[in-house]
């Protein structure tokens, strides 16, 4: 690329043409001042103290010129260069975000959650994902290792679901650990609340009264509460709407759906929802209904007392 040729005295004088008249006006008037004056400042004041007299105007406009010039110069110039390149970089981010459509956004959370959750094999790049039954177990072991802030969760207690299924067992373990992941990186005791594992027991009358049964349930819901996770416990006869299902929401950017087959009295299939709205709008507003439905632990076994 040639360099710009250099700019003549005119094009450098541009920007200062008002100033530039007031100096030649100044010296004008200056010159016609003199004429008339240096005779009647010398004769008075003497030479000396006359000329000053006389250049005085002139020194005071040149001084003002230089004064514009370096304000121009180091102020007014590099502030107009700042804000034209932060007004193009703002307007570059919007127009970036602007052009990209929601498919966009969605692939490249659809990326961050494959690495974040890397034990599990996403099969498309779309809101809702869907596994069986034999891969749900290992999905929510898998979502449970890659957590790192949060978790909420509804845990079905009925008598016709297995209550110490052995993948039960081993995501308990994964609550745990992952428990100690968050504490390690949210010990503030300002965030206990929302840096936890959340959990609420949705437990059925005829499991809660079942002989066979009433010992292991307690005996679960203790386990949670001695390792210091959120548990909340509700009889599902007092649900206003009982979910037909069981879910849970990792880090509030995704969400696993656990279904009852109604129909075997088996846990179904999974589904897994990216959308941001599904998640936090629909199931985590769910949570927040169920819970303020549901009790603290040892309130609900003071109120359904129970052979532990």
């Amino acid at each position: 690329m040639s360099a710009s040729p250099p700019k003549k005295w005119k094009e450098k004088l541009e920007p200062y043409r008002h100033e530039v008249g007031a100096i030649v006006l100044a010296v004008i008037a200056h010159i016609i001042l003199y004429s008339f004056l240096w005779e009647f400042l010398k004769e008075h004041y003497g030479k000396p103290l006359g000329f000053l007299i006389l250049t005085s105007p002139l020194l005071i406009v040149l001084c003002l010129f230089f004064l514009l010039y370096l304000t121009r110069r180091l102020l007014i110039k590099p502030l107009k260069e700042g804000m034209k390149i932060a007004l193009a970089e703002a307007l570059q981010e919007y127009g970036d975000k602007s052009l990209r459509s929601p498919q966009d956004n969605l692939i490249d959370k659809f990326e961050r959650m494959q690495k974040k959750y890397s034990w599990i094999h996403f099969k498309e790049a779309r809101s809702i994902n869907e596994f069986s039954v034999r891969e749900t177990n290992k999905v929510k072991l898998g979502l449970m290792k890659g957590v790192e802030k949060c978790v909420y969760a509804i845990h079905r207690i009925e008598t016709y679901l297995p209550l110490d299924a052995e993948d039960e067992t081993n995501y308990f373990e994964d609550n745990k650990k992952a428990l100690e992941r968050i504490r390690k990186t949210y010990d503030s005791p300002g965030d206990s609340h929302d840096h936890n594992i959340h959990r609420i027991f949705i437990i059925s009358k005829e499991a809660l009264e079942d002989p066979s049964m009433q010992g292991r349930i307690r005996s679960k819901i203790e386990d949670h509460c001695k390792a210091e996770m959120d548990i909340k416990v509700v009889l599902k006869d007092n649900l206003i709407e009982v979910p037909a299902f069981e879910f849970a929401i990792y880090d509030r950017e995704i969400a696993l759906k656990l279904v009852i087959n109604q129909h075997s009295r088996s846990y179904g299939e999974g589904i897994i929802y990216f959308n941001d709205a599904v998640v936090n709008d629909v199931y985590q507003e769910r949570y927040k209904d169920i819970e303020a439905q549901s009790l603290k632990a040892e309130d609900f076994w003071k109120k359904y007392p129970t052979k532990p």
